[in-house]
């Protein structure tokens, strides 16, 4: 199935994109195709392993790991804005995105503008950005996300 995000070829039975980490969870399966003659069994080729998380993201029951280069964002669900990484089904949410970047190892929150800010360590007003740790919690209304 391709990766969402990046659009990334990766196996059906794949839970996370091998390229960025992103939640497989509803894309669609790749199609198989049909060889037009017939083809010798295929081998098993080594996979290059993917990339390790810098750091993960966790709300609720759910985690979401963080690469290096990666841009993730959180927002409301049901945005028009972007497609969010972490859709969050609540009220207190902006529908504007709250983006984490991972660069050099160092984890970024910025707020892109949204209505009611956003508290990391403290508050943010839109269009700042503030570098974070594992440990460290991210409060998007009443919601918390927790880095570790």
């Amino acid at each position: 199935m391709n990766c969402p995000n990046c659009k990334t070829l990766n196996p059906d039975d794949e839970q996370f994109c091998a390229a960025c980490g992103s939640e497989l969870t509803g894309a669609v399966p790749t199609p198989p195709s049909v060889p037009a003659t017939p083809q010798p069994a295929p081998t098993t080729a080594p996979v290059a392993p993917a990339t390790p998380a810098v750091a993960t993201l966790s709300y609720g029951d759910k985690d979401f790991p963080l690469h290096e280069g990666i841009k993730f964002l959180i927002a409301r669900e049901g945005t028009d804005k972007c497609t969010p990484d972490l859709a969050i089904d609540a009220d207190d949410v902006s529908s504007t995105p709250v983006e984490v970047t991972v660069n050099a190892g160092v984890i970024t929150v910025r707020d892109t503008g949204t209505s009611i800010g956003t508290r990391v360590v403290k508050y943010l007003n839109p269009g700042e950005s503030i570098e974070v740790k594992p440990g460290d919690m991210i409060m998007l209304g009443n919601q918390v996300i927790t880095v570790s």
